[in-house]
């Protein structure tokens, strides 16, 4: 489903390329025992889409890429002095809704003139405009990299993500745990992360007038916003993180592992 995107790696490919992998894959998926897809939505493509028997499909959700400890550590009350500022972290610039955001933000400017949107994933200069600022490729597997990411959210007020293609959603998760109300777009597994009105807001893809009204009415208020970033670190504490994700497999596995027609099968091989 992700090539009509036009932002995925499979957009380039012939229908006759597409359907061969897709027989691949399904040749894969029918001699699993048990699959482990992202999300809820994920796991709906597994049965609709390959027909894989509904008892062989569990999601698990994932954690954030980085240490929780260190982010705990890094974490605010958030009870910030400096401008109000949004946060957008994210390489692929255009397929994660980036311009979408600067023309957002642009508007924003006009009822909130301190307001600051802040880039990560793009070199200083590359965005252009009042209030804005790009801090580059903060890889944060280097000590400099992670503390200037930690840094960004910390500092920031909401996380804005207007992606058009995203398979899961990662970064959302990592500013749920940094206490960060999220925007991002009503499509693909977004909507199973984020819970509209209460950890964030979800809104259509490219839609620029209402991203603008959600960043409003975060803006607007500083009790808001981190009241809404409390209830997401609450949540993603209890759903996102990668020890959940690997229990909820383990309680799949283990009993598959112990079943006597398993050892049986394992004895004879």
């Amino acid at each position: 489903q992700g090539p009509s995107t036009g932002f995925t790696d499979a957009a380039p490919l012939a229908p006759a390329e597409l359907e061969s992998i897709r027989r691949r894959e399904a040749d894969i998926y029918r001699g699993a025992a048990f699959i482990f897809p992202l999300s809820e939505r994920l796991l709906r493509s597994f049965i609709d889409d390959f027909r894989i028997p509904p008892e062989r499909v569990v999601a698990t959700y994932a954690g954030p890429n980085m240490d929780l400890q260190s982010i705990q550590a890094a974490t605010p009350s958030r009870h910030q002095i400096g401008p109000p500022t949004i946060l957008f972290v994210g390489r692929q610039f255009h397929r994660k809704g980036g311009d979408v955001l600067v023309e957002s933000f642009r508007r924003v400017r006009v009822r909130v003139p301190d307001a600051r949107l802040v880039i990560a994933g793009k070199p200083p200069g590359f965005v252009q405009g009042p209030g804005t600022t790009s801090l580059g490729d903060l890889d944060k597997n280097t000590p400099a990299g992670w503390a200037a990411l930690a840094a960004a959210y910390t500092s920031a007020d909401i996380f804005a993500l207007p992606t058009r293609f995203e398979p899961f959603g990662i970064a959302f998760v990592e500013a749920m745990h940094f206490g960060l109300p999220c925007i991002g777009p009503r499509a693909w597994a977004v909507p199973e992360i984020i819970v509209d009105g209460e950890t964030g807001y979800t809104v259509p893809v490219d839609d620029v007038t209402e991203l603008t009204d959600r960043l409003l009415q975060l803006l607007g208020s500083r009790a808001v916003a981190p009241a809404m970033g409390a209830a997401g670190r609450d949540r993603a504490r209890q759903l996102f993180t990668w020890p959940r994700a690997i229990e909820r497999m383990l309680n799949v596995m283990t009993p598959l592992l112990r079943s006597p027609e398993r050892q049986v099968r394992s004895l004879a091989s």
